[in-house]
């Protein structure tokens, strides 16, 4: 049996390893024989073999797509035209491409999955993959049981938030030149092979979702796929069903815009259907409780919402704030770098750490203009550089203190990288770029911050988008209530009374204001009406618990208030729930 397989696949092996390519091959043994049975002639398989094996995992049509993506394969280039069954090397050349290949290896299968024809294809014929290929994945999770908690809805047609996210991704698509054309005239126009890689590798959840079509729909174990970074794991406290406003395809969706460590969990904060309308519920139930999803259901059925990248406070101020330094006309390496700050230390910090006095704070940064003003400039370079790095290893963690070490070392020896020579930096410039490098350090360590620049609004329907910070101002959240002169709300870009996303204290009321765009986010106005009403709202905690949130979970209730406590003892009063205390649990 094994030497009569094709040798022609053998050379397109390399990109697997050897368990992997073993399964591949069984994989192969398996289709095959379901085609030929005891055959010894040549190896190959049909379309009717590979639906019997896969069964029904994956649409039909997503089924027909893969077999003839694998059967227009052309090993020789001499070919005169595809041939109705698959062969080995057609077979592992199309799963090294697709599973291991890079845009331009798998953009070759996904024009022969989408068009039998050589050459370009029209717009509209890549709209109608992607459709199925969304909706594919969608299937094969829910048939193998693995939406991690998450519930999609079923009905005739395919549901419209697939034909959402297909539309979003198509939207990636640039026609030739970079320009982006209107509706009609889009689907009109051709894609050849260039566009179709530049689309793959612009949008990586077609590259992810290929994947999860095979590995899920073939049961492939050896290589890997990491589906937790894909669709989060569900956690919701109450015992009775829960319904969420989101569904597998808005889940994936904006879960591939968080970070990697945000993406394994989400875990529910607030339900106006579970806890009520009530805007102090919300806020005691999201207030300090670390990055998270809101969305609203407004009474027109659109969905929408923002990202928080930090804990929500309530105060009167907006929360968010960019690097002071980051301001300088003399910005080396602090023009690539993303806004970043520092929390604000203490005057014994400063001065221990610094030794100092010409140093100073402004704000909640380190001022560093008047830093290098008042120090000779050959001193700039290791003194400075330096007294940061102390009083930011100071204010951080001791784990980061070696990543901060090696950082400074390679400053300071100059392997920064190379600037244009039209834009090489004065000395107090380096030094602006370097302790802007290790503030960004400190803030990839989770310091406790304001909101940043990763926050942003989203709508789900009846389109799939996502609004990033556009750096022209730092309101990106409020949350502020029993104030008089000042709006109480919960609020995400623009400006007091004019807000890209708010929901009033007056429970089930908003509005979403935009002419055209918010200046915080660049997003349109996200609700059907610019002031709406709503009936669902949810908050999702996103990533893993803190530890200051894991601690004060733990913390018993007689230990919140050490104030009142201290005011009992002074004023003589028994403490009668002292002896109530649970026991500890052994560690």
């Amino acid at each position: 049996m094994g030497n009569s397989r094709s040798q022609a696949g053998q050379n397109f092996c390399s990109q697997f390893l050897p368990e992997e390519q073993a399964e591949i091959d069984r994989l192969f043994d398996a289709l095959s024989s379901e085609t030929h049975g005891s055959d010894t002639s040549p190896r190959s398989f049909s379309l009717k073999a590979l639906k019997n094996h896969v069964g029904e995992a994956l649409p039909p049509e997503m089924v027909t797509r893969l077999h003839d993506g694998m059967r227009r394969v052309d090993l020789t280039g001499k070919a005169k035209g595809p041939s109705d069954n698959v062969s080995q090397g057609q077979f592992t050349v199309s799963m090294s491409r697709l599973l291991k290949g890079n845009s331009e290896e798998k953009s070759l299968v996904i024009l022969k999955m989408i068009s039998a024809t050589e050459g370009p294809v029209k717009a509209r014929e890549v709209q109608k993959f992607t459709e199925d290929l969304v909706g594919s994945v969608v299937h094969v999770l829910s048939y193998r049981q693995e939406l991690r908690g998450w519930t999609q809805k079923r009905g005739p047609g395919p549901p419209a938030r697939v034909q959402a996210l297909a539309a979003q991704l198509f939207s990636e698509m640039d026609a030739q030149g970079g320009e982006k054309l209107p509706g009609p005239q889009q689907l009109d126009c051709e894609c050849d092979r260039a566009m179709i890689e530049a689309w793959v590798f612009r949008a990586p959840l077609v590259a992810t979702f290929l994947s999860v079509v095979i590995h899920r729909g073939f049961l492939l174990l050896r290589s890997p796929l990491d589906l937790a970074a894909l669709i989060p794991e569900r956690h919701v406290d109450q015992e009775r069903v829960f319904e969420s406003i989101l569904d597998v395809p808005s889940v994936i969706y904006l879960n591939s815009h968080l970070r990697r460590e945000q993406q394994q969990r989400w875990r529910l904060l607030f339900s106006s259907e579970l806890h009520g309308h009530s805007f102090a519920q919300l806020c005691g139930r999201i207030t300090h409780r670390g990055p998270c999803v809101l969305l609203l259901e407004d009474h027109d059925g659109q969905v929408f919402g923002g990202f928080a990248s930090c804990s929500w406070e309530v105060k009167p101020q907006f929360q968010g704030q960019s690097c002071q330094c980051c301001s300088s006309p003399d910005r080396p390496l602090v023009s690539i770098l993303p806004p970043v700050h520092l929390p604000r230390p203490s005057t014994s910090d400063v001065m221990s750490s610094l030794g100092s006095p010409e140093c100073c704070l402004q704000g909640h940064v380190l001022d560093l203009s008047l830093m290098t003003a008042r120090v000779p400039r050959c001193s700039i370079s290791a003194d400075f550089l330096q007294a940061g790095l102390r009083l930011i290893l100071r204010l951080s963690t001791s784990a980061l203190a070696v990543r901060l070490i090696c950082l400074h070392d390679q400053l300071h020896v100059g392997t920064q990288p190379e600037v244009p020579s039209s834009r090489k930096p004065s000395q107090s410039g380096r030094v602006m770029g370097a302790l802007c490098v290790l503030c960004r350090a400190v803030h990839s360590a989770h310091l406790p911050s304001r909101g940043d620049d990763t926050c942003f609004l989203f709508s789900v329907s009846p389109r799939m988008a996502a609004y990033t910070s556009t750096g022209y101002n730092d309101h990106y959240m409020y949350l502020n209530h029993g104030q008089q002169t000042i709006p109480n709300g919960l609020g995400m870009g623009g400006q007091h009374n004019y807000f890209g996303l708010w929901v009033d204290v007056d429970f089930g009321k908003g509005h979403s204001k935009a002419k055209p765009k918010c200046t915080t986010y660049n997003s349109p106005q996200l609700s059907a009406q610019e002031n709406f009403s709503f009936e669902k709202m949810e908050v999702w905690a996103v990533g893993d618990a803190s530890g200051s949130q894991q601690a004060k979970s733990n913390k018993s209730i007689l230990d919140v208030d050490p104030e009142a406590q201290a005011l009992l003892e002074i004023t003589g009063r028994s403490r009668h729930s002292e002896g109530l205390r649970d026991i500890p649990e052994a560690e």
